[in-house]
């Protein structure tokens, strides 16, 4: 997919944003640049996590639970914040 193609399916992000982004992930080998300019998926996705995505990314969100706002999806990601710092044995 190229830039331009995001802002045609209506991504809000700055351009400077999305490259950002794309760079990020391409240093992370998540996705590479063809020779053509398009960018491709390189990993394997089932084998990622959200929670790689969010270590990668260098705009992060708050890891502390009580400083996340009153959003709808907050109480899930609260949730889903305090099982990651728990770990995988509670």
């Amino acid at each position: 997919m190229e830039i331009n193609e995001f802002r045609k399916r209506d991504v809000k992000l700055p351009v400077s944003q999305l490259i950002e982004i794309m760079d990020t992930l391409e240093r992370a080998s998540w996705i590479h640049l063809t020779a053509n300019g398009r960018w491709m998926l390189f990993r394997d996705m089932a084998s990622l996590t959200l929670m790689d995505l969010y270590r990668i990314m260098p705009n992060r969100m708050p890891l502390n639970v009580n400083t996340l706002p009153g959003h709808k999806d907050s109480n899930l990601l609260k949730e889903l914040l305090q099982q990651q710092q728990q770990g995988p044995y509670g």
